[in-house]
């Protein structure tokens, strides 16, 4: 079975696309800086969901998500709380989020876009696991929410800076998710970082990351099929221009 999940320690985090666990290639554990990558091969026009779970019940943590650069409402977990949590995408009120879906990156030629370069975290997908405490609120209260307006307005990138990217991750479409806060947390260490570098499944092809598809055996059996019928004429020929000599 390929891998889908990034694990280390006791968490572990993976990214769905379209209710399913996507395939994670070339993976490095760093146990020095607490760091896993990772490269996943993006959709254009799907959405997809980010998930992070802690195994343990030693300590709470903060499930912290930033997108292309882009800094996401984190989700607290509980010293018991084992279970998986997700994010699906930015939250903007009360009741409402805004998901995330990989789009195409726009480019240009015109230079004026060269010095503007590609922006820092652009194709990364990051959950950062803090340490965290909590504090219970005596009433369960709204959250402030804050625009993250990074995913969700467009921009173009110049040809020469996209950096083999042809997609990007963008906010557009809006769904009913209820969020409030219960607890105060304080987050303190990193205990560990998940990086899932995305792109095109046809470029992390080309650059032998991702495997390319194996041909079905129809396929494989007519080329064997052809290979020795060429073999067999070619030593017919040979016998015959031995037979002329």
């Amino acid at each position: 079975m390929p891998a889908t999940r990034l694990k280390f320690d006791e968490y572990e985090a993976w990214i769905v696309i379209e209710d399913r666990e996507t395939e994670v290639y070339n993976v490095e554990n760093d146990h020095e800086t607490k760091t896993v990558t990772c490269w996943i091969a993006s959709e254009e026009g799907k959405n997809f969901t980010i998930y992070a779970r802690k195994k343990h019940k030693k300590f709470g943590c903060v499930f912290k998500p930033s997108v292309d650069g882009v800094s996401i409402r984190g989700i607290k977990l509980l010293p018991s709380n084992t279970e998986p949590h997700q994010r699906k995408g930015v939250p903007t009120s009360s009741g409402t989020s805004k998901i995330f879906e990989f789009t195409r990156l726009p480019v240009t030629d015109d230079d004026t876009y060269l010095e503007q370069g590609i922006g820092q975290g652009v194709g990364e997908i990051r959950v950062d696991l803090h340490r965290a405490t909590f504090v219970r609120h005596t009433k369960a209260k709204s959250a402030k929410f804050k625009p993250v307006n990074g995913l969700s307005q467009s921009y173009k990138v110049h040809e020469k800076a996209k950096k083999a990217m042809v997609h990007r991750v963008q906010c557009i479409k809006e769904i009913n998710e209820s969020h409030t806060a219960k607890f105060t947390s304080t987050k303190l260490e990193i205990v560990v970082s998940f990086v899932f570098r995305y792109r095109s499944l046809n470029m992390l092809q080309a650059n032998g990351i991702a495997p390319r598809p194996t041909p079905p055996p129809e396929v494989q059996r007519t080329s064997s099929s052809k290979g020795k019928r060429k073999i067999s004429q070619l030593r017919k020929k040979r016998t015959r221009w031995k037979m002329k000599i």
